[in-house]
């Protein structure tokens, strides 16, 4: 910050701020939404991981619950001969040749 009183110049550097008994570091007052956002993301991640993890449903962790229930549907009805269902079909159609069919365990 430049000031100027009375011919005199002033010439002051911010090196930490002070708020309700918190120092803080100048560099935030560097942050931007980008930021923010993505530490709401990660944090979201996180709180997402740890319920899956410990098996407790909540709103972050219900789309990765609802897409590992589909995958054991799908590996059950590939599983078994005489049962199908319209993703399991299509899948069966699938030439045992194409790419990355060598990857795993037939």
């Amino acid at each position: 910050i430049n000031a100027e009183y009375m011919g005199l110049r002033y010439n002051l550097q911010v090196r930490a701020i002070y708020d309700d008994g918190i120092t803080y570091d100048t560099a935030v007052l560097d942050i931007t939404q980008t930021d923010v956002a993505l530490a709401f993301f990660r944090a979201a991640n996180k709180v997402a991981a740890l319920c899956l993890a410990i098996d407790y449903p909540v709103s972050v962790s219900v789309p990765h619950s609802v897409a590992g229930a589909y995958k054991n549907i799908l590996a059950v009805g590939m599983a078994l001969e005489g049962y199908t269902f319209g993703r399991v079909r299509a899948l069966w159609s699938i030439p045992q040749t194409s790419p990355g069919s060598d990857l795993g365990p037939e």
